[in-house]
């Protein structure tokens, strides 16, 4: 059965989209939710849009797209007022990545608003904190050889890396942090490895507690990401503005790193 023309019409001018890229939106839509026709597609999408699918659909296409989305606030049923509230909680897509633009995880619309901000959060922080393992493995490596970790890592933090790697061992079904120990430091041990060979990291950092004092503040907010829970629009500040300190940082200092 083919689309309603007029609602077809309604969502492309509302979208403002190529009918092209409408036909995309419709099939994400049926990956989704599917098994679905197109027409049924187009439906759930304009539902998910803000159309009154009551204004061109009769009741059966609309209580048959009701039961799609189970979890959706649909429009009412004949009888039913039109401000009343769904029995059921709305629920909101998310968008991840351009690989999986849309995904309905079931979740509240204020937690997918948090994955959503939260996505452009965690690669910062991810970059942040390898490029730190990276530059400390250069430099010490440089001054002290390829055994540097035995020699000039605190003990405390080869204890503590020894601990992690050895319960590790005990869960071999799951993949390695890495090949190398300070990819199983984390960011109080990497402040203790820079705090104890200072005195090879001074010409790039210049001011201990310039390094210091970014690792103890981006510890809490990188531990609540990596937890999966939202961080405050302050922490979200707080890690912008470390992260473009860092890159700032390398690129004006790249040529003592070895």
């Amino acid at each position: 059965m083919p689309t309603n023309r007029e609602l077809r019409a309604a969502l492309l001018k509302k979208l403002g989209v190529t009918p092209q890229r409408l036909s995309q939106r419709v099939a994400q839509v049926k990956r989704l939710y599917g098994p679905m026709s197109t027409e049924d597609g187009t439906y759930v999408l304009a539902h998910q849009e803000g159309l009154d699918l009551t204004r061109y659909l009769d009741q059966a296409t609309v209580d048959r797209v009701r039961h799609m989305l189970p979890t959706s606030a649909l429009p009412p049923t004949t009888g039913q007022p039109r401000n009343s509230r769904p029995t059921a909680a709305a629920t909101r897509p998310v968008r991840i990545a351009p690989s999986l633009e849309l995904v309905n995880a079931m979740l509240p619309p204020s937690v997918a608003e948090d994955a959503n901000r939260m996505a452009t959060v965690y690669p910062k922080l991810y970059i942040f904190e390898n490029s730190i393992r990276n530059v400390i493995v250069r430099v010490l490596r440089a001054k002290h050889g390829n055994n540097w970790w035995a020699s000039r890592a605190p003990t405390n933090v080869q204890k503590t890396v020894a601990d992690r790697k050895a319960h590790e061992q005990k869960m071999p079904w799951h993949g390695k942090r890495g090949t190398q120990e300070i990819y199983y430091a984390n960011f109080g041990d990497l402040r203790d490895i820079i705090t104890k060979n200072w005195v090879d990291f001074e010409p790039i950092f210049l001011k201990q507690p310039w390094i210091t004092q970014r690792l103890e503040e981006l510890e809490p907010p990188r531990n609540i990401v990596a937890h999966s829970n939202p961080l405050s629009k302050q922490e979200e500040n707080r890690v912008d503005l470390y992260f473009n300190d860092w890159i700032a940082l390398l690129n004006d200092r790249k040529a003592l790193v070895p």
